[in-house]
């Protein structure tokens, strides 16, 4: 059974993520047109190739997206379950295997990202 307490935590993962992602995801963004488009995105934020490919390819930009986006991601996923699935074992179990892939894949990323 899931408590209240835990779908507090859920929901406050998926507030206190949600800027800092749009944030970073814009970042990602901008400089991959950066890259594909300097002439054009050069004009709007001073960005050049060079620097646009540099922030682009940051290992701490990338770490914190990964990390951001997979505490979004599990925040969001379950309050989608608890609010969805109406059996309360299936939906434990549900999070439970969201868990560990989550937690699988991020440990993943960030073991790949360390071992560059």
């Amino acid at each position: 059974m899931v408590n209240k307490t835990f779908l507090k935590i859920s929901l406050l993962l998926v507030e206190l993520t949600s800027i800092p992602l749009l944030i970073l995801m814009s970042i990602y963004i901008i400089t991959a047109y950066g890259m594909l488009n300097p002439k054009f995105i050069g004009l709007i934020t001073g960005l050049n190739y060079v620097t646009s490919l540099r922030i682009h390819t940051d290992s701490l930009l990338r770490i914190t997206c990964v990390i951001l986006t997979m505490t979004h991601s599990y925040g969001g996923l379950t309050l989608l379950i608890t609010r969805r699935v109406r059996n309360r074992k299936i939906a434990s179990t549900i999070i439970m295997l969201m868990t560990l892939i989550i937690a699988t894949l991020t440990s993943i990323y960030l073991i790949a990202e360390a071992t560059k």
